[in-house]
């Protein structure tokens, strides 16, 4: 009897040194497996290619990380890639499979986005064309349901036909929340998904998003609020020396948005102010031309600015059909007229539309 419990004892402490010993080597070799894998899958897109330094993975969480990503386009010869990342990580989402759903998270560390606007498609990086998405969504094999983004950043390019690239715009400490996107949870009523989202422009402007949308709706149920505050026109002048010709030498702008979704019709408005504004045209030259655009500039700009407050704006409505936008001109006209010489817009948002401005909504009136 003695006998025969020493060997089951033996018998069990063997099996239990082969389970460690296989953990063990899977754990070594795994992450060797998963680099040569990922990199694969990023090294054979067409219009992008990409590669990463290593990948860690952790078995018992059910999670693998990505590290030093880079995602750049194909033979474009443009420096700076479009993504890099020192770290993404892609995990289980263990709340939600308590719950009976097999659903994924996703969390970036450092992401860089560089958009470059060239002077033809071949040498722009906007991120179109391609199947760099299709292979980003083989690397995570489960339904996504919550994605971070922590301390991103974006970058807008201006490229030359001599190839050489000036940078025209940043943002960047991106933070991103967004939850429940597979709107796993069970309720009588709509769950929806929320997206949360700040950043700095430039030096001082701070962009807020905040959104809610059902995922299952097809045409999308969706509210957005979204507001720009703080930024100073000077710190915007390699964007509108590049695009528009023009020199801010002060002022600051604010820009508000609300939009609500649903049913596929859409409601919301933009509302731009421009305070304290000194913007003069860039001509080298001094051609008779430029002479004439500042001073058309300034005469516009002391006529539509509110007396009041030294501020310009428009409330700029949106509405319509998802298949027909239309953000109508003359309404345009008329707020910043409305600004300009009966009162001046109010400052931030004004919570004013939601999803009753696109539902359809029981006759009110009996019908008359």
């Amino acid at each position: 009897m003695h006998l025969a419990k020493t060997t089951v004892f033996r018998r069990s402490m063997i099996a239990l040194v082969v389970v460690a010993a296989l953990l063990l080597l899977g754990r070594v070799l795994l992450p060797i497996v998963m680099e040569h894998y990922v990199n694969r899958q990023l090294r054979d897109m067409e219009a992008y290619h990409g590669a990463v330094a290593d990948v860690d993975v952790a078995i018992i969480r059910g999670e693998y990380a990505l590290k030093d990503l880079i995602l750049q386009k194909r033979g474009a010869g443009i420096p700076q890639p479009f993504v890099s990342a020192t770290r993404i990580e892609l995990g289980l989402d263990w709340s939600a499979i308590w719950a009976g759903e097999w659903v994924g998270t996703v969390h970036a560390v450092e992401p860089v986005l560089a958009f470059v606007d060239g002077p033809t498609p071949d040498t722009s990086q906007e991120g179109a064309g391609g199947d760099w998405l299709d292979r980003l969504d083989t690397l995570i094999p489960f339904r996504l349901n919550s994605l971070t983004v922590e301390n991103g950043t974006a970058f807008l390019y201006k490229s030359e036909q001599s190839g050489s690239t000036r940078r025209v715009l940043r943002v960047h400490a991106i933070d991103v929340e967004g939850q429940n996107f597979t709107n796993i949870r069970e309720s009588d009523d709509k769950v929806f998904s929320t997206i949360a989202i700040t950043a700095t422009v430039e030096e001082t402007g701070l962009f807020r998003l905040s959104a809610e949308i059902d995922p299952l709706s097809d045409p999308p149920v969706l509210t957005v609020d979204a507001e720009l505050t703080g930024l100073p026109l000077t710190s915007l002048n390699p964007l509108l020396e590049t695009y528009a010709n023009l020199d801010a030498e002060a002022g600051r702008v604010e820009v508000f948005l609300e939009l609500a979704s649903a049913e596929g019709r859409f409601d919301g408005y933009i509302k731009p102010l421009i305070h304290d504004a000194e913007i003069l045209n860039l001509d080298e030259e001094g051609s008779f031309f430029g002479k004439l655009w500042e001073g058309v500039a300034e005469v516009a700009k002391n006529i539509l600015e509110n007396d009041e407050t030294d501020r310009v704006g428009a409330e700029i409505p949106m509405q319509g059909e998802l298949t027909a936008v239309d953000s109508a001109l003359i309404p345009a006209l008329f707020s910043i007229l409305q600004n300009a010489f009966i009162e001046a817009l109010s400052v931030g948002l004004g919570h004013t539309i939601g999803l009753a401005d696109v539902t359809e909504g029981e006759d009110t009136d009996g019908g008359s």
